[in-house]
């Protein structure tokens, strides 16, 4: 597991007044909760730094469990919300949402993957009091859109037991796992979304891979070197 170095400030996004005294933080470790009333349409950012980030594309492959092009879904709860978790009972700002993965294209992993259901999680979503946490630099994941993902499975942490993350993929590195597929031809990339499997050789012909925005050199490798240079280090 790759440890994060949250900054000491929790910034509010609309009203700076309420800091982040509605929030349970690292800071003093002590749970305040606002009243409801006053935060309902706030939402908070999260910067953090991640301690390594992979050289290469090489290296981000060689250190990701799995490598697939997946389309994701969202995980609803019996009242029709995104579906979340929040392994620190102490800590509302470390929010993780729930998706289903549909794989594409396997192109690292245990080939027994593509016929199991893959749950996968990532930074961000609304923590239990009602707040939207936003982690920043980390993809937006939408249902139906395609994309290539690194991904590492959350390990049982010794320290905690029954953790929600256990055995469930996340994008390694925060916003360095996860990139959208995209094509100038629309009707081409939604009927490629509807094919149970997609060869290799199709990614790497005029498909184009992005972020909302490139704040590591591994993601401008990624994006510039597109499937090409991905597809590579499957073979």
């Amino acid at each position: 597991m790759k440890k994060i170095l949250m900054f000491l400030s929790v910034v509010t996004m609309c009203i700076l007044s309420l800091s982040i005294g509605f929030l349970t933080t690292t800071i003093d470790g002590t749970k305040q909760v606002a009243n409801e009333d006053h935060i309902k349409n706030e939402s908070i950012e999260i910067s953090a730094e991640w301690e390594s980030e992979p050289e290469s594309i090489e290296d981000l492959y060689k250190n990701s469990d799995l490598v697939v092009v997946a389309t994701t879904k969202t995980k609803k709860d019996n009242d029709g919300n995104d579906r979340t978790i929040m392994p620190f009972p102490n800590d509302n700002t470390v929010v993780y949402t729930e998706y289903d993965l549909k794989v594409k294209t396997l192109l690292k992993g245990d080939l027994t993957e593509k016929n199991k259901k893959i749950d996968l999680i990532n930074y961000g979503g609304k923590n239990n009091e009602g707040v939207n946490v936003d982690w920043e630099n980390i993809i937006e994941l939408k249902d139906g859109q395609l994309y290539l993902l690194f991904l590492e499975k959350m390990p049982h942490f010794s320290e905690m037991k029954n953790d929600p993350r256990s055995g469930k993929y996340r994008p390694i590195s925060g916003p360095m796992g996860a990139y959208m597929i995209t094509k100038s031809d629309k009707q081409n990339i939604d009927s490629i979304i509807k094919q149970s499997e997609i060869k290799k050789q199709e990614l790497i012909e005029g498909f184009d891979l992005s972020v909302e925005e490139e704040v590591t050199n591994i993601q401008k490798k990624v994006v510039k070197e597109g499937f090409e240079g991905v597809v590579k280090n499957s073979k």
